[in-house]
């Protein structure tokens, strides 16, 4: 037998049992349903239902084209309008039913509003639109109302947009597109609402826009999803939006039915077709879920479609005269699943449809059941009666009374029909009753499909090992007949080899030896090259060792690096991290003080006074922040240069006790802290004088006294200073009683944005830049700087300078010192050229006290202009950056015009090379801003006589 026939019998078989394998997964699943009807002839008012719902208390509710009915398992009771009464249902176009969370029935009318429902008086309460109230309903066209995962209750109008119920004011927030072109939710003709997991509201609308609500922002975001195969848009009406246990999104509406993967960003569209992976019909009225991957499509004229999204099919369900058990009609306007599972159906014209898609598949191992069952009736549940077949085992009819459970044991396999029906205490039947289809599954080994797998593959194996054995053996009858032929042949070939082999041989023989002599030869010039190579290699060894003790010291050298840079790194983050908060927190306190200072309920001048220290502590604090940073950026940049001048020793001292006044007079109106100040240098010290930067002495001197005061609550500071004869230096020291440093941060305390600090109750503010600072100006003045330090005891920082006396005689500072006093100005005229309204109204308010006249100009042009009209001024303050013309050029035109007055620049530049270029521009001097009043008064205090 050949071998492509084999392969083909192969293939036969595996089909045909593919084949019987799929047709039984098929059958699998199948769903089959069988549908019980209620209508006209069972007590409803009207076969058209719009919307349906169980309430609470176990009632079912439909809507329908005449009035609200309430069923209770025997009877209907229906509640229409009545224009007599007006506490009746406002309409008998009942389009939407719903309880919220709170028990309260809530029912949309078609074109009256909204009503809701009191139970216990059976009295409807009207919502409905009135022009004249801003809280009413936006629309009396109710297509939907919806209670989400916040249980807020929105109302869904088809041409007022959305309104939120607020419980508190009984009224109506509402949701359209406003008149600028700006939505809210994008449209106001809404039909159709959904929430998915995420919380956002999906809103579809009869204009065909889709739209995203999100409740936290109350905005909408319309997306335009759906367009054909040319790729136009094709803005269906959504006639209902339905999220599945998996978060998809199902959009139901006239142009068929479209699906959304919000994780995946898939889109799919299901349209009208000819086949299974069809609708047959595009009007998708409602969707809803059966089970996992099992949906349920209401359409409008095509009955209710079935779709399987495992394997990608739609199965359907149709009216049809033949049997009963199918829908009364094609035209499916509503679903409805009860919270018992029960699937209920509404009809144009047709009624309810109700199934139960709960049907009981059991295995051949549980044969013996047991069943309960109830009836709907509350007024008196015990008079109950009961009557159940099983299609199948019983033939009539059995009536059992009041019990309601019955018990089969040892059941065939096979198809059951439970059927049970009730009476109420009446002695009412209800003959439709309910029933419950189970199925009873046979062994495994019993079911046809395993008997026809079986025997196909018996067959199968069978055909197989026949034409395996035939086949092997006629291969193996060939296999022989050519090994004959081949070995014949073979035996031939050898002995005419073998004759010339032997010839070969002589020849071969004497060759060798030829090329033994050559090889001999060889072999000693390769033992000379190997004696080299072997030299080489012990060459190449020490090369390779001082090469890796290269490689692991620039790897060591490398990781070091590394290690600071990422050091480095984490250091300027906590910078950038603290700076937000330094800066924050005396920004707080301006803000919030300045409001209390200004306030009308403070008429304590005391505690004004206080407020307005604390604004003015806060300022000097934001205002050092600043000034250390630009202190470590001239310094790192190499931008920084030592103004090196004679210093008298006793005017540091005295100016560093001013400062340490200053500073604790901050203290005590802030912090109620009171620390004496202790000057420990010998007397002949103080009247050295040195050659030195003075300026930057008195910085570190500050630095060290301010970080002494931060961690030091009571005992004192103390300042030192005395000769190092053998090294020709001058050591001073800044002692404190505070609370110490530790050993381990000893060793990093200089290093740049560090903070040491004890414990989170004892946090400092400052940078992490002033002993950085003050580190980097002593090496620059050519000393050092170190300390000691014990825990809770205290802390002495030292640093030294090079003593460069000077024998000069030098006369004393012609400054004047006001000492907080007020000089007196009345008889000057002071131009203040300023274009910010709050700067000239501070520095104004400053000079009214000095009983100065006052001149204001808000830009250069307007300077020129008072100048050239009012010669009897006597000195300009003048801002730099104003508007038409700056400070600099308006200083440049009053040189031209030769007229001499004093002009001093108010800056907000600090750093000194843009100080000294505003000195060179022609300014006689300048002030930095924030302005501080005794920096002013001493500023024109050099200009103008004050008495």
């Amino acid at each position: 037998m050949k071998k492509g026939l084999l392969k083909k019998h192969l293939y036969i078989c595996c089909i045909l049992t593919l084949i019987f394998i799929i047709i039984n997964s098929g059958f699998a699943q199948d769903v089959d349903f069988f549908f019980k009807h209620l209508n006209i002839e069972d007590g409803m008012s009207n076969n058209t239902v719009l919307s349906i719902l169980q309430d609470k208390m176990g009632f079912m509710l439909f809507g329908t084209y005449d009035g609200l009915n309430k069923y209770d398992g025997a009877g209907f009771t229906a509640y229409q309008y009545s224009p007599d009464d007006p506490n009746s249902i406002s309409s008998n176009q009942i389009s939407a039913i719903f309880e919220d969370s709170y028990g309260v029935l809530w029912i949309g009318n078609v074109h009256d509003g909204l009503n809701r429902f009191d139970r216990e008086k059976e009295i409807f309460v009207l919502y409905d639109h009135n022009p004249g109230s801003k809280g009413s309903l936006s629309n009396n066209n109710v297509s939907t109302i919806f209670e989400d995962s916040r249980k807020d209750l929105w109302i869904v109008t088809a041409h007022g947009g959305l309104n939120l119920y607020d419980l508190e004011t009984d009224s109506f927030i509402h949701f359209y597109p406003d008149s600028h072109g700006k939505t809210d939710i994008g449209s106001k003709h809404i039909t159709s609402i959904a929430e998915d997991q995420n919380g956002f509201l999906w809103l579809g609308s009869s204009v065909g826009k889709l739209i995203r609500f999100d409740v936290k922002t109350n905005q909408g975001v319309c997306f335009d999803l759906f367009s054909d195969d040319h790729g136009d848009l094709l803005n269906p009406i959504y006639h209902k939006i339905y999220i599945d246990s998996d978060n998809n999104i199902w959009f139901g509406t006239e142009k068929g039915l479209y699906f959304y993967d919000q994780v995946k960003d898939l889109f799919q569209h299901f349209q009208e077709g000819n086949t299974s992976k069809h609708l047959n019909e595009n009007l998708v009225a409602d969707v809803i879920e059966l089970q996992k991957d099992l949906f349920l499509i209401a359409t409008g004229h095509g009955g209710l479609n079935v779709y399987n999204k495992q394997t990608g099919t739609f199965t359907y369900h149709m009216y049809s005269e033949i049997h009963e058990s199918t829908l009364s009609n094609d035209q499916v306007i509503h679903l409805y699943r009860s919270p018992d599972g029960i699937i209920c159906i509404g009809n144009f014209q047709g009624g309810i449809n109700i199934f139960d898609p709960e049907s009981k598949t059991l295995s051949h191992k549980q044969s013996s059941i047991a069943l309960e069952f109830a009836a709907l009736n509350y007024s008196n549940p015990q008079k109950n009666q009961y009557a159940y077949k099983l299609e199948g085992v019983d033939s009539e009819w059995n009536y059992i009374g009041n019990r309601h459970s019955v018990n089969y044991t040892n059941l065939y396999p096979g198809n059951y029909v439970f059927m049970v029906k009730g009476s109420n205490n009446d002695g009412v039947w209800n003959e439709d009753g309910a029933s419950l289809r189970i199925t009873i599954l046979p062994s495994w080994w019993k079911t046809w499909w395993f008997n026809s797998i079986f025997y196909i593959l018996v067959t199968g194996l069978i055909v197989f090992l026949y034409l395996f054995v035939t086949a092997f053996q006629r291969r193996q009858q060939k296999k022989l007949l050519i090994l004959v032929k081949e070995r014949t042949c073979q035996l031939e070939e050898a002995a005419n080899i073998l004759e010339k082999q032997q010839e070969e041989i002589k020849l071969q023989n004497e060759r060798l030896r030829a090329q033994r002599d050559k090889l001999e030869n060889a072999n000693r010039i390769l033992l000379e090259q190997k004696q080299q190579i072997l030299d080489q290699n012990k060459e190449l060894d020490k090369h390779r060792n001082r090469l890796e003790l290269l490689v692991e010291e620039r790897t060591t050298e490398l990781i070091s690096a590394k290690e600071k840079v990422e050091e480095s790194d984490r250091l300027k983050s906590s910078f950038l991290a603290n700076m937000s908060h330094e800066i924050r927190t005396p920004l707080n306190a301006i803000l919030g003080f300045s409001t209390l200072i200004t306030a009308k309920k403070i008429k304590d001048d005391i505690k004004r006074e206080k407020y307005n220290a604390i604004i003015q502590n806060s300022c000097n604090n934001l205002l050092n922040l600043i000034n250390d940073i630009l202190e470590i950026s001239k310094i790192e940049s190499g931008q920084l240069e030592l103004n090196v001048n004679e210093v008298l020793l006793n005017d540091v001292i005295n100016d560093m006790i001013g400062v340490f006044n200053l500073i604790m007079l901050r203290q005590e109106t802030v912090q109620n802290k009171k620390i004496p100040l202790k000057i420990n240098i010998d007397k002949t010290i103080l009247k050295t004088r040195i050659i030195t930067d003075k300026l930057r002495l008195e910085q570190i001197l500050t630095n060290l006294i301010s970080n002494a005061i931060k961690f030091t609550c009571q005992g004192y500071i103390e300042i030192g200073c005395m000769i190092l004869q053998d090294k020709n230096m001058l050591q001073f020291h800044v002692k404190d009683t505070g609370i110490g440093i530790k050993k381990m941060d000893q060793e990093y305390i200089f290093e740049r944005f560090r903070k040491v600090e004890q414990d989170e109750s004892q946090m400092q503010k400052g940078t992490g830049l002033g002993l950085t600072i003050s580190k980097q100006l002593v090496q620059m003045l050519g000393g050092s700087i170190f300390l000691t330090s014990k825990t809770g005891e205290g802390s002495i920082f030292y640093f030294t300078i090079p003593l460069i006396k000077s024998h000069s005689v030098s006369h004393p500072d012609r400054t004047i010192l006001y000492n907080n006093k007020v000089p007196e100005f009345q008889n000057y005229r002071i131009l203040i050229a300023e274009d910010d309204d709050s700067n000239y109204i501070y520095i104004r308010q400053l000079l009214r006290s000095t009983h100065a006249k006052i001149i204001h100009a808000v830009n250069g042009r307007e300077v020129i202009k008072i100048i050239k009209n009012r010669p009897e001024i006597h000195l300009i303050l003048m801002d730099i950056r104003m508007p038409e013309m700056n400070g600099i050029k308006t200083l440049h035109e009053i040189r031209k015009l030769n007229i001499k007055i004093p002009v001093i620049a108010q800056t907000a530049y600090s750093l000194e090379d843009e100080v000294d270029n505003l000195i060179k521009e022609g300014f006689d001097d300048y002030i930095s801003k924030p302005i501080q009043s005794e920096h002013l008064y001493k500023i024109l205090g050099k200009y103008l006589d004050g008495n």
